[in-house]
Formats: structure tokens, sequence, C-alpha cells
């Protein structure tokens, strides 16, 4: 595996888009993942793919990681949670986000809160889903690493649409506590991070990580007993990297992890 061969993406927003993004969050949501995480009995070890897995993704040498770990993760997990589609059959399209480069950034990046406020209030196609009867639908072509013309289908349903999203803390720096009791309620959190050192390669537990955020992926999981308490991080590079697509990473490392947000989908 040579992390040189895959791509980042993560476009920081302005001090004032992001002010405007904290703010949308805590209007919309209060301090309900404080209250949660007081509230709960949040167990030592979990993970979401018990519940709820979600094939391992692969964005390749393209800058879409904002698109992919929003949309193929983050916001089909809510899918799934809410009795949308059976996993391992539903996932949303990254593909249709890279044919729609007016509204996502394609391989030249961006940023997964835009992502998520634009599905939010407008929805998107899956590239895959099994209706009631048990018919399987294929709504859009598989993800491309590349930018081609929107190919949605006429008829094709629309997912997303009055689902929303909120940051796991208002001031955009939660405490462990909070970040459980987020993953409990909704899933997979969408996080970035700085990509280089320890993430990049190898498959042992990641003790350091730097600032010089880039990338967007999301984490699934969390084990108190790991090294000293660790975040069982889901990239989306194929499953060459890391344990099958998936690595460990400290409590103290993903200090400087950043923009943790989560995606909920009514029943």
């Amino acid at each position: 595996f040579d992390p040189k061969d895959k791509g980042t993406g993560y476009t920081p927003p302005t001090p004032e888009k992001r002010a405007k993004y904290q703010k949308l969050s805590k209007l919309r949501h209060g301090n309900r993942i404080a209250l949660a995480a007081k509230n709960l009995s949040l167990p030592a070890k979990y993970d979401v793919r018990e519940k709820v897995p979600i094939p391992m993704g692969d964005q390749g040498s393209c800058g879409s990681c904002y698109l992919y770990s929003t949309v193929w993760y983050t916001f089909t997990d809510a899918g799934i949670r809410a009795g949308y589609g059976k996993a391992g059959s539903y996932v949303l399209s990254v593909q249709w986000g890279m044919d729609r480069p007016r509204d996502f950034g394609g391989c030249n990046g961006g940023w997964g809160q835009e992502v998520a406020e634009y599905i939010c209030n407008s929805g998107m196609i899956a590239e895959s889903w099994v209706d009631i009867s048990g018919v399987k639908h294929n709504d859009y072509p598989a993800y491309e690493a590349r930018s081609g013309n929107d190919r949605t289908k006429a008829g094709a349903k629309v997912w997303g649409k009055g689902w929303t999203w909120g940051l796991v803390s208002n001031n955009n720096n939660p405490t462990n506590d909070e970040i459980k009791a987020a993953m409990m309620l909704y899933g997979r959190l969408n996080i970035a991070l700085d990509a280089g050192g320890q993430f990049g390669s190898g498959t042992g537990t990641i003790t350091q990580m730097g600032s010089s955020i880039n990338h967007e992926i999301s984490v699934c999981g969390w084990d108190d007993n790991k090294d000293g308490g660790c975040w069982l991080l889901e990239n989306q590079w194929g499953s060459g990297w890391g344990n099958g697509g998936y690595r460990w990473c400290t409590y103290a490392a993903a200090k400087n992890i950043t923009d943790w947000f989560w995606v909920s989908a009514g029943a």
C-alpha cells in the first residue's frame, strides 16, 4: 500500500463559514449531545459495524474525501439505521455527487458539512437499494473517481431530503463522552484529520497525529481498554490501508481531529 496513490480533498472553510455552520447546528439541536452524554449509559466498547455494516470504500487518487465519507458512510448509515434500506444492499451514490460540480467540488476538494447541508435540503440519489418486495434497484453508476455528466434516471428515488445533521459539540471540541453518545444515537460520525505521519501507512494503533487537516473519514467505534482508549477509524482508501480499511487511534492522538458531525434520518 502506498498512500501517495490515494487522494485526500478536505478544503477548510473560512472562519466565517465555520462560525455560520456552528451557529446553524446549535440553533437546530441546542445541547442535545451534551445532555445525552450525561444521561446515556456508555459501554467500554462499541462498534457501529455490528448494527450497520457498510462495504469498504475507495476514493482512489481523487480528492473526494469530503464527499465520499459523508455520503458513503455517514448518510448511508443514517438511512439504514432509520429503516430505509438493508445493510449491504443500500448505499448512497458518491458518483452522483461527483457528477454535480455546480453543487460539489468533484476531485478538487470540499467540506463535508456543506455536503450534509445540501443533501438535507435537496436530497440525493442512491447507488443501489432494495424495495419492500425485495427487488434491487440500481439508480446510479458506481464510483469512478472522476466527474462526469449527471446520469440521474427519470423517476429515481430521492433520499436524504428532510434529514438532519449536527455537530457533536457546538464549540467543535467534543469530549470523549459526547463523541460516544453521538455515535450511540446516530451511528458513524464524520471527521477531518491530518492524513500524514502515522496515519498514512501501517497497521498499528495511531498514537500521534498532525494538525495539518487535509482529509475526511468516519469513526465507527471505540474501545476504552485498547492502548489506553481508542477510536476506530474507517477510511475510504480501500482495504489495503490499515487493517482492511480500519485503524485504531488513541484518544490522546485524536485531540487533533476536528469537524465531528452526525447525520440522522427520521424513521
